[in-house]
């Protein structure tokens, strides 16, 4: 009877944290992102909050052979309306030698190619 109670409870202790993560999975922010240039898969991209650059890299599969890590750009939007460019360090958030950066509702990754001078 004892064995039957404790899983009961501890059934009931189990639903409770799935039901309160699903609700906070569920509260994050949800958006979308755009990924122009040197990307194997450019496009618009859905995601759910907390996403970052490097997480993102999955959903655009990388980057082309002919990309300049070095002068990755997203573009973001400030509370004026304006777009504010932000500089990625491709290489140093792979590696980890650098932090990532999150992903906002909105925002545009430029993947320039080697050797292009002008970025947007």
């Amino acid at each position: 009877m004892k064995s039957l109670r404790f899983r009961l409870v501890l059934s009931c202790i189990l639903l409770f944290v799935a039901l309160s993560i699903s609700g906070a999975i569920a509260a994050q922010e949800r958006g979308h992102f755009s990924v122009l240039g040197e990307a194997n898969k450019p496009g618009v991209f859905e995601f759910q909050g907390g996403m970052t650059v490097r997480e993102a890299a999955f959903l655009f599969e990388g980057v082309t052979q002919n990309a300049s890590l070095s002068r990755i750009v997203i573009l973001r939007k400030s509370t004026d309306g304006k777009r504010t460019r932000i500089p990625i360090d491709f290489e140093g958030i792979l590696s980890g030698t650098k932090a990532d950066v999150p992903i906002v509702d909105d925002d545009i990754i430029i993947i320039p190619e080697f050797g292009v001078s002008k970025i947007p």
